[in-house]
């Protein structure tokens, strides 16, 4: 997974970048079983202003383009570190739906195909005190 980092009014340190990338780089195995195609997640850590707030907030973004869908998720806290882990929390958890999603959409597909695929009358098991005989032809 290729993982773009952008910082704002912050300096972003090397333990700060590995942090981001070991978060973001554990959701990948999400991805991976979803589709394969060339994962791209952008992830942008800023210091906003002192806005109602004693001391520094930090924001954290992570938007990762999926066949279909965006998904974004945003969070701001007083710590950069648990700005950093709710953001990725958060986009696990979208992740997850998101992969259900598409297993739902499969499984419907799969009953509308048994549905619709019918079976001759001597082809059919019949069962007779929780065994299941065959029926025979000539």
């Amino acid at each position: 997974m290729k993982i773009i980092i952008k910082s704002k009014n912050i300096k972003l340190l090397p333990a700060f970048k590995k942090r981001i990338e070991k978060k973001i780089k554990s959701l990948g195995k999400f991805i991976q079983k979803i589709e394969s195609f060339e994962e791209q997640a952008y992830v942008e850590i800023e210091k906003t202003t002192l806005h109602h707030c004693k001391g520094y907030v930090f924001r954290a973004e992570c938007q990762i383009n999926l066949p279909g869908r965006t998904l974004r998720v945003e969070n701001s806290a007083d710590n950069l570190r648990t700005a950093i882990d709710d953001v990725g929390d958060q986009m696990q958890i979208q992740l997850k739906k998101y992969k259900e999603r598409i297993a739902s959409k499969r499984k419907r597909g799969h009953r509308k195909i048994k549905r619709e695929t019918s079976f001759s009358a001597q082809a059919r098991l019949k069962t007779s005190k929780g065994q299941r005989i065959i029926e025979e032809s000539l």
